[in-house]
C-alpha cells in the first residue's frame, strides 16, 4: 500500500518526479563522464541493466503520457513535447534492440554501449523547463483567479425586515445587501449607509481605499474595510463591474490575436521541419561514418565515448541532439504570456481590452479622434465669467438656481456654493425647458434665462456687456429687467493637455468630432493644439468623417455617449468610458473604468510596448535556433546539453517577459 502511494505521488507530483529523475540523471551522467575518460568500471553491464530497468520504468510509467503525443500526427498540430517524445522513445527502443542483440550474442560487456540515460536526462531537464514555465505563466497570467476570489458565493440581503442568505446570482435589482467588514461587494449599487470605506486595490489597483458617502455608487469587487454597510443593488451580478472585467479577460485568453495565430503557424511548420532535419542528420552521419574517410574528432567523438564506435549509434546521437535543441517555445509561449500579463496590468489601471487583437491593431494607429463633451471636457458647465455683478442679489440668484436641475442652473449654483449666502424663499416656481426658471418673492418676479430668450422677449438691458454672444450666456432678471450675466463654459479636463502632448509625441494626429457649436469646438482645439476639429455634427456625420480618415490610416475614436455609437463602430478601434452609455460600452473595443483621458495614452503605450516585447522574443528564438541547430547537426552539442540549452532559452524568454511587464507596470502606474 505504501509502495502504491509512493508511485502515485511520484507520478502525479511534479516536484517529486523531478527529484527522482534528477537523482537517476546525476547517476547516469556521472557514469557517462567517468566512462568517457576510459576509466574501467567493474561489472558495467550490471549498471547498464539497472539503467535499462529505470528507463523502462520511465517510459511505461512515469512518462507514459508521452505516448499520447503521437495523436498530434493525426491532426498535424505539433507541440514542443512531440520532439522530446520522439527523442526519448527513439533512444530507448534503439537501446533495447541493441541490448537484445548483445545478450543473444552473449556479449554482456558491451551492454554499456546504449542510450538508456538520455530518456532520464531529457525528461529531467524538460521537466525543469515545464516547472519554470508553469510558475512564470502563473505570474504572467491574467490573474483571473485573483478576481474570482472577489466573487462572493453567498450574500446577506434584507427582506421583510429580516436578514436572508442567498447566492450572489440570485440577487435582484433594488435588493438591499448587507456587507460586513472584510467582505467583497457582490454587485454594483448605491450606498444606503451614511459612509463606507472601500478597498479597490484588487479591482482597480488603487492603493488607498476610497471614502464613499451615502447615495454614491459602489462597484462590485471592492472590499469593505470599514464598518458594516448596506447598499441597494443597481446591477445584477451578471452585469456588474467585476463580472465585466472577468469576462473581458477571459475573452482575451480565448481569442487569439493575429500575432498569436502566426506564432502557432510557425510552430506547426517548424516542428515537422526539425523532424526532417533530424532525419537528414541521421542519414548524413550514417553515410559519413561508413565512408572510408577521416572525420575530425571535434565533430565525431566529442566525449571520446566508446559508444561512437557504432556508426548507427553515433548518427542517432547527432539526430537526437538536433531534435532536442530545437526551441519554438517563444512562438508558442512568450507571445500569449506577454499579452496576458499586459491585459492584467491594463485591468489594474482601469483599462479593459475586449480582445487580444487590440494590441496588434493599436500599433498601426495614425489618428485618434475624440468626442468633446464628457471626453476632452468635463461635461459639467461652469461659470467662466460673472458680469455686471451686484452682490445684493447673489442670494436671490443662488437660491433660484438651486430650484432647477438644469446643468446651466447647477453651474450657477456651484459658483456661489461656498459664499454662505442667506436662504431666500420663492413662490410660484416654474421651469420652462430650454428657456429657464421663474419664481416670485414679495410681488417681484425673478428669472434665470438664456440671453437669447431675454432678447426675444424684449427684456430691458441697461448696460451692454463685453462678451461673445456665441458663447452660452445666462442672465438673471427682476421683473424682466436684466441685472447680471453669466458666461458658462465646459471645462477642459485637467489631464487633457498632457495627454494630447503625449499622443502627439507618438506621431499620432488628433481630431475633435463634436455636436457642439463650431465656435466652442474651435476654441478647445486651439487651446489643446489639435489641428483637426469639426463641430455641429450629427452622429452619422461623425461616422462619415471617421471613414474618410480611415482611407489615410487606422483611427481610434474615444467617446462616452449614446450619440457616439456610430463613431465607435466605424473606427478601427472604439474606446468608451464605463461611466457613459451601457450600449456604447458593450460595442467598444476598449472600456475605460475611470473618466480619465490619460487612460487612452496608457492603453496605446502599453499595447505598443507589449507588441515590441513579443517581437523581441521572436528575434531571440530565431537567433537561438539559427545558431544551435547547426551546432547540434555538426555534433558539437550533446542531447543532454541540448535539453539544458532549450530550457535555458525558454526561461530567458519568460523571464524577459516578466521583467519587461514589471517595468511596464511601474511605468504605467507613474503616468
Amino acid at each position: 500500500m505504501l509502495l502504491k502511494e509512493f508511485k502515485l505521488n511520484l507520478k502525479n507530483n511534479i516536484k517529486q518526479k523531478l527529484i527522482f529523475e534528477g537523482i537517476i540523471t546525476l547517476f547516469a551522467m556521472t557514469i557517462m563522464i567517468i566512462h568517457s575518460f576510459n576509466v574501467h568500471i567493474p561489472n558495467m553491464y550490471i549498471i547498464s541493466i539497472i539503467l535499462f530497468l529505470l528507463a523502462t520504468f520511465l517510459i511505461f510509467y512515469l512518462e507514459f503520457n508521452y505516448f499520447y503525443n503521437y495523436r498530434q500526427l493525426k491532426n498535424r498540430d505539433f507541440s514542443m513535447d512531440f520532439l522530446i517524445t520522439i527523442a526519448t522513445h527513439l533512444t530507448y527502443f534503439y537501446s533495447v534492440i541493441m541490448s537484445i542483440i548483445e545478450i543473444v550474442q552473449k556479449n554482456f560487456f558491451n551492454l554499456n554501449m546504449q542510450f538508456y540515460e538520455i530518456g532520464y536526462e531529457l525528461s529531467f531537464f524538460i521537466g525543469i523547463g515545464h516547472l519554470i514555465e508553469d510558475k512564470l505563466r502563473v505570474k504572467t497570467s491574467l490573474g483571473i483567479k485573483e478576481l474570482l476570489k472577489l466573487q462572493n458565493k453567498e450574500v446577506e440581503i434584507v427582506q421583510d425586515n429580516q436578514i436572508k442568505k442567498v447566492k450572489t446570482n440570485q440577487i435582484q435589482l433594488n435588493d438591499v445587501v448587507k456587507v460586513a467588514k472584510g467582505q467583497a461587494i457582490p454587485t454594483d449599487g448605491i450606498l444606503l449607509s451614511d459612509h463606507a470605506y472601500l478597498d479597490y486595490s484588487s479591482l482597480l489597483g488603487e492603493a488607498i481605499p476610497r471614502d464613499i458617502n451615502k447615495n454614491q455608487l459602489i462597484l462590485s469587487g471592492s472590499i469593505n474595510v470599514g464598518d458594516l454597510i448596506y447598499y441597494q443593488v443597481t446591477k445584477l451580478a451578471s452585469d456588474s463591474t467585476l463580472n465585466k472585467i472577468i469576462n473581458q479577460l477571459e475573452k482575451i485568453m480565448n481569442n487569439k490575436s493575429k500575432i498569436e495565430v502566426t506564432s502557432q503557424k510557425i510552430v506547426k511548420y517548424f516542428l515537422p521541419t526539425v523532424l526532417i532535419i533530424s532525419l537528414l542528420t541521421f542519414i548524413l552521419w550514417l553515410i559519413l561514418l561508413y565512408l572510408p574517410i577521416s572525420i575530425p574528432a571535434i565533430f565525431n567523438n566529442v566525449y571520446e565515448n566508446p559508444i561512437y564506435e557504432n556508426p548507427i549509434a553515433n548518427a542517432l546521437y547527432h539526430a537526437v541532439a538536433t531534435l532536442v535543441i530545437a526551441c519554438p517555445c517563444a512562438f508558442g509561449i512568450a507571445a500569449p504570456a506577454a499579452i496576458y500579463s499586459s491585459s492584467f496590468i491594463a485591468s489594474k489601471n482601469k483599462i479593459l481590452f475586449s480582445s487580444s487583437k487590440i494590441y496588434e491593431m493599436i500599433n498601426d494607429i495614425s489618428f485618434v479622434a475624440f468626442d468633446k463633451t464628457g471626453t476632452i471636457t468635463e461635461g459639467k458647465p461652469f461659470v467662466a465669467q460673472y458680469l455686471n455683478q451686484n452682490k445684493q442679489y447673489d442670494s436671490y440668484i443662488y437660491n433660484l438656481a438651486t430650484l432647477s436641475n438644469h446643468p446651466l442652473s447647477q453651474a450657477i449654483k456651484n459658483y456661489f456654493a461656498n459664499d454662505n449666502l442667506k436662504t431666500i424663499e420663492f413662490k410660484n416656481v416654474k421651469e420652462i425647458l430650454g428657456v429657464g426658471i421663474f419664481a416670485t418673492n414679495n410681488k417681484n418676479t425673478y428669472a434665470i434665462t438664456s440671453l437669447k430668450y431675454a432678447k426675444e422677449n424684449n427684456y430691458v438691458f441697461h448696460q451692454k456687456e463685453n462678451f461673445d454672444e456665441n458663447k452660452s450666456i445666462s442672465v438673471f432678471s427682476i421683473n424682466n429687467e436684466v441685472i447680471s450675466y453669466f458666461q458658462i463654459e465646459d471645462q477642459i479636463k485637467k489631464d487633457a493637455l498632457q495627454t494630447i502632448k503625449n499622443l502627439q509625441n507618438m506621431n499620432i494626429k488628433l481630431i475633435i468630432l463634436s455636436g457642439d457649436r463650431k465656435e466652442n469646438v474651435e476654441k478647445i482645439a486651439h487651446q489643446l493644439g489639435i489641428d483637426y476639429w469639426y463641430g455641429d455634427l450629427l452622429p452619422d456625420q461623425k461616422a462619415e468623417i471617421i471613414n474618410e480618415f480611415k482611407t489615410k490610416g487606422e483611427i481610434i475614436f474615444v467617446g462616452d455617449g449614446t450619440n457616439d455609437i456610430l463613431a465607435i463602430k466605424s473606427a478601427s478601434i472604439g474606446i468608451a468610458y464605463a461611466s457613459g452609455s451601457e450600449l456604447t460600452n458593450s460595442i467598444a473595443d476598449i472600456s475605460l473604468l475611470e473618466n480619465n483621458l490619460n487612460l487612452v495614452y496608457k492603453a496605446i503605450l502599453l499595447s505598443r510596448r507589449t507588441l515590441n516585447l513579443v517581437k523581441l522574443n521572436f528575434v531571440w528564438a530565431g537567433i537561438f535556433n539559427i545558431i544551435c541547430i547547426p551546432l547540434a547537426i555538426l555534433g558539437l552539442i550533446a542531447p543532454w546539453l541540448g535539453a539544458i540549452l532549450m530550457v535555458g532559452s525558454t526561461s530567458v524568454l519568460l523571464l524577459n517577459t516578466l521583467i519587461a511587464q514589471k517595468r511596464n507596470k511601474s511605468m504605467i502606474s507613474k503616468i
